[in-house]
C-alpha cells in the first residue's frame, strides 16, 4: 500500500546515467581490446550509446540529475574499472570485457523494458524500442564472444 514506484522520468534518467556510464566506459577501455571482432562491436556500441543518450536525454530536458543517481553510476563505473584493471593484468581482458558489457546491456533492456511497461507515451515507447532493437545486437554480440572464449 506504501510502495510507491518511480515516475517515468526518474526511471528514464536513471536510463540516461546508465546509458552515459557505458559509454565512458566504452570509451576509456576501447583501445584496450585487442581482439578485432571486439573492436568493432565496441566500437559500434559507442556510437549507439551517444545517439541512445541524445535521444533519451530529449524528453529529460531542464531536469537536473539526481545526486544519489550520480554518486550511484559513479561508484558502478569504479567497480567495473576495477574489474577491467585486474583482467588487464591478467591477460584476460578481452572476455572479461565481453561478459560485463553483455550483463550491463542486460541491465540496459531490463530497465527499458520496465520503463516502456509503465510509460502512457506513444513518443517515449516508440524511442525506447528503437533503443532496444540498435542495442540488442550489440549485446548478443559480446555474449557471443564471451562464451567462445569460456
Amino acid at each position: 500500500m506504501f510502495n510507491k514506484q518511480p515516475s517515468p522520468t526518474t526511471k528514464l534518467a536513471a536510463l540516461s546515467a546508465r546509458l552515459t556510464t557505458l559509454q565512458s566506459i566504452a570509451t576509456k577501455w576501447h583501445n584496450t581490446i585487442s581482439d578485432s571482432d571486439l573492436v568493432n562491436t565496441n566500437g559500434t556500441l559507442k556510437v549507439l550509446l551517444a545517439n541512445s543518450i541524445r535521444d533519451v536525454n530529449a524528453p529529460l530536458a531542464g531536469t537536473k540529475p539526481s545526486k544519489v543517481l550520480a554518486a550511484s553510476e559513479s561508484e558502478k563505473k569504479k567497480k567495473i574499472d576495477t574489474e577491467f584493471t585486474n583482467a588487464k593484468l591478467n591477460v584476460q581482458f578481452d572476455s572479461t570485457y565481453a561478459r560485463e558489457m553483455a550483463y550491463q546491456l542486460s541491465i540496459v533492456h531490463s530497465m527499458m523494458k520496465t520503463l516502456y511497461s509503465s510509460s502512457n507515451s506513444k513518443s517515449l515507447k516508440n524511442l525506447l524500442a528503437t533503443t532496444d532493437n540498435n542495442l540488442s545486437p550489440i549485446q548478443k554480440s559480446f555474449e557471443k564472444f564471451s562464451a567462445s572464449k569460456e
